[in-house]
């Protein structure tokens, strides 16, 4: 009897024998229900990943935001004809990544004959292979390539058309591991050995690192999902209309507002639940099961608790969150931050409010470093888009899905990681202020610096203080009239031993917006009037001939409108 040895996982079995179920492969029962694409849905998107098999590029890399269906698209490619997959899932404890090669292994065997001859009669790796178990560590992880994967792939001139499928590549382990099994596949593929490998993942920084700089050497293609794209937007369309009529067969609705209609949910609600999903398949799975539970038998008064959380209704106390799959999603997200907590928070709640700037931007008004910036989103990179070092300066950051905001924005949800727009939109108003305060010298201060390893081309310090300032010009008022309740760090930049110029905005006036400075004033005006030292900070005169209008018109050149250096207001 010949026996089969994982000397780097510790398994083994006779030929003939199945392999335990380890909740790995792609028909695992384990893994009951399989996650595959709706029937009809993702297919311009199967298309073009399979379309690139004679490119060249032997490696592709399928990335993005968690609940963008990466695991359901890994399963439907699969079934039509893999040669080899492997699933890692935290969810299911398959995190070890010690019986990887292994697995793969013995899964090729079924496509080649040749293929079990070679890994058999391949030089073996002395004393190492001796060992019943070791445990799976870097170097393990490169020697079981090397035995399972490397040495009978060399021998072989042909191989059958399929992909060997990787999914869930960043829930394996450590960090370290998943560096290490990439390393083995981009140096196996840069020796030609012509396997192709498919690997799904969230686009975490170090893998992105890896795959893009594979990109530039030609052996890697990578394909983002975007749940914003027309296709995804179509996909979960359809998928919900399909859901909601299998829920409509199943349940005997008798609620009043549903009797009578041609379909259920109205065409409103239907827009309300496509506008939160937004092309996102796990939230709308989510309330999918949730609407849906056989066990609630009630599924029109799950949709209404459904909708309140979208229109940000706290949650009722004692009641069940319709989406809590979700913020139990991002709340361990958030929570893996390794270091300064604090700071990541301060840079989620200011993302919230704040207009689209790249890390080094956002750094100048945090008053931080970049790095700092940079590694408080470390572990981030799956819900908030992270541009490279090398673009730190041009990249604006973003949240991949409005539902991270949502979750963030809402206590009932979010808890202690909760964020308050209003407190970020008076720490961005401060902000915007110092930056329409400062002049020239300020430039000369370190903090203007780029903090970052290496040397990198970044933007000068006067290029990025230019575009702040732009920003602040275009933004400032609208933020301050949307804080409502000005906090005293935001009015005490008007009193004080420096309080702020308004004269010198006659340096900026054209690109300031005219309403919008108009309401900001007028908002300054309320905020202040109470207030002894700041009661005249924004006077008045009256006028019958239309003052809004006059002031409106006469905004379009703010270096006269308004007098600055008396600082008067019509109306």
């Amino acid at each position: 009897m010949v026996i089969h040895m994982d000397v780097y996982g510790g398994l083994s079995y006779s030929i003939g024998d199945p392999l335990p179920d380890n909740g790995t492969e792609l028909f695992s029962q384990r893994r009951w229900p399989f996650p595959r694409c709706l029937e009809g849905t993702c297919e311009d998107l199967i298309k073009e990943i399979l379309s690139v098999s004679g490119t060249g590029a032997n490696i592709q890399w399928i990335t993005g935001p968690p609940g963008s269906g990466k695991s359901a698209l890994a399963q439907t490619i699969g079934e039509k004809g893999c040669l080899a997959a492997f699933f890692f899932s935290r969810s299911l404890d398959c995190v070890d990544p010690s019986r990887l090669w292994f697995r793969i292994s013995t899964q090729l065997e079924d496509h080649m004959e040749s293929w079990s001859f070679h890994r058999h009669t391949a030089p073996s790796l002395g004393p190492f292979m001796n060992s019943p178990t070791v445990l799976a560590s870097s170097s393990n992880l490169k020697r079981g390539f090397g035995e399972y994967i490397q040495s009978p792939a060399l021998y072989i001139t042909h191989f059958p058309e399929g992909f060997i499928i990787i999914d869930g590549l960043d829930e394996c382990r450590s960090e370290s591991e998943q560096a290490e099994i990439v390393g083995c596949i981009l140096d196996s593929t840069r020796q030609s050995t012509g396997l192709r490998w498919m690997i799904f993942s969230r686009p975490e920084s170090h893998l992105r690192a890896a795959f893009e700089k594979a990109q530039d050497e030609g052996i890697c293609w990578i394909k983002e999902i975007r749940v914003d794209a027309p296709e995804m937007q179509r996909d979960v369309k359809e998928y919900l209309e399909k859901e909601f009529k299998r829920i409509t067969m199943t349940f005997i609705i008798t609620n009043g507002e549903v009797q009578g209609q041609d379909h259920w949910p109205s065409e409103e609600v239907m827009m309300k639940l496509l506008k939160a999903v937004s092309g996102l398949f796990i939230y709308a799975v989510t309330i999918i099961k949730f609407i849906g539970d056989p066990l609630a038998a009630d599924p029109v008064g799950r949709l209404q608790m459904v909708i309140e959380i979208i229109d940000g209704a706290p949650l009722r106390e004692g009641a069940i969150n319709p989406i809590g799959a979700i913020d139990t999603l991002y709340r361990t997200l958030i929570e893996r931050t390794p270091d300064d907590l604090p700071l990541t928070l301060d840079v989620l709640g200011t993302l919230i409010v704040c207009p689209p700037l790249p890390p080094l931007h956002l750094a100048h008004l945090l008053e931080v470093d970049t790095i700092h910036v940079m590694n408080a989103l470390l572990s981030l990179h799956s819900v908030v888009a992270v541009p490279s070092w090398s673009k730190m300066s041009q990249t604006a950051l973003h949240y991949y899905h409005a539902s991270f905001a949502d979750f963030l924005i809402n206590p009932s949800r979010a808890g202690n990681l909760f964020r308050d727009p209003t407190h970020y939109r008076n720490q961005l108003a401060v902000a915007f202020v110092r930056i329409l305060s400062n002049n020239a010298e300020t430039l000369q201060s370190e903090h203007w610096r780029a903090q970052v390893p290496g040397e990198l081309d970044i933007e000068p310090p006067l290029s990025v203080f230019s575009h702040l300032v732009h920003i602040a010009c275009q933004h400032l008022w609208q933020i301050c009239v949307q804080a409502t309740k000005p906090e005293n760090p935001f009015l005490e930049r008007f009193q004080g031993s420096e309080p702020f110029k308004f004269v010198r905005l006659r340096n900026f006036s054209g690109m300031i917006p005219t309403e919008s400075f108009l309401r900001f004033l007028r908002c300054l005006r309320r905020s202040t009037r109470n207030i002894q030292q700041l009661k005249n900070l924004v006077r008045t005169t009256c006028s019958s001939t239309g003052p809004d209008l006059q002031l409106i018109d006469a905004c379009r050149d703010i270096s006269q409108p308004l007098d600055l250096e008396r600082d008067e207001l019509p109306g």
